[in-house]
């Protein structure tokens, strides 16, 4: 009772109370919005639960990973062809719970500025993730959803993807725009590959044993397989000749537009390898 009514003080001065208990805790306690707000009308209460607080699933225990699962995000993270791929950070709790809320409570406290009235903010993590998840809900409506990593987000176009390197390193190139994929192209000496940058290649039963296989983006995958990843290289290394090529190329303007990143170059050396062939 002590706990209750030091509370009850703190909710007249407040002007907002969060809580993330299951629906009904807070009623048990004595201390759900109805309550709270007979004490100060104007005060903004925010519920974050899992699946909302009046849905079916509302009194159902979760975590992040079952939110995204039920949102649909899980099936859309990982390569095609294999498992969802479980993210170290949490999505559903930090972008589908924190950031929601906070969004909601600021428009919800404007609100009671402006009004006078307090009111619910219902945060549910499952479906404020699935609002998220814009590119396939976007795909759905137009009748054009596409598997896991067929996406042109997710590995569908080559200028969009993650390359392992010939060091057993990983790539990420990030060259959506026409400009940065024809700097690309250039700097990897390979023009012929610039009208491709959209290109999904082969079919999906072809690019079954090998992603990309056959594909512009398999012409990447193979080049980047050959060679190393060499951090602040100043020239362009390829079957055992060196040259300035990169320089030449606009290798560090590549960094600069690409990435923001200071003028550091990420290079290549044709490191021998078991994966390393002549790229077409």
């Amino acid at each position: 009772e002590s706990g209750r009514a030091r509370l009850h003080d703190l909710v007249r001065e407040s002007d907002a109370v969060i809580e993330s208990f299951r629906p009904g805790v807070m009623t048990k306690l004595g201390l759900d919005y109805d309550s709270l707000r007979a004490i100060n009308p104007r005060l903004v209460f925010c519920a974050i639960t899992g699946y909302g607080s009046a849905s079916a699933w509302a009194h159902r225990a979760g975590h992040d990973i079952n939110y995204l699962a039920m949102s649909g995000v899980l099936d859309q993270i990982g390569e095609r062809g294999r498992p969802p791929t479980i993210s170290n950070w949490q999505i559903a709790d930090l972008a589908g719970g924190a950031l929601a809320a906070a969004m909601r409570v600021c428009a919800a406290l404007v609100r009671a500025k402006t009004m006078g009235e307090g009111s619910f903010v219902d945060v549910s993590m499952t479906h404020e993730v699935a609002r998220l998840n814009i590119i396939a809900e976007h795909a759905l409506q137009l009748n054009e959803a596409k598997p896991r990593g067929e996406d042109w987000l997710t590995g569908g176009w080559p200028c969009y993807g993650v390359y392992p390197t010939g060091d057993a390193r990983f790539l990420a190139v990030g060259a959506l725009e026409q400009k940065f994929w024809d700097v690309l192209c250039d700097v990897l000496a390979k023009p012929h590959l610039k009208p491709l940058r959209q290109s999904e290649g082969a079919t999906r039963q072809k690019r079954t044993e090998r992603p990309f296989f056959g594909t512009t983006a398999g012409a990447l995958d193979r080049f980047f397989r050959a060679h190393r990843l060499l951090r602040n290289a100043s020239a362009y290394t390829r079957g055992g000749e060196t040259t300035r090529v990169v320089r030449q190329r606009g290798g560090s303007r590549l960094d600069a537009r690409c990435a923001g990143a200071r003028p550091r170059s990420f290079l290549f050396s044709a490191r021998p390898s078991p994966h390393q062939h002549e790229v077409t």
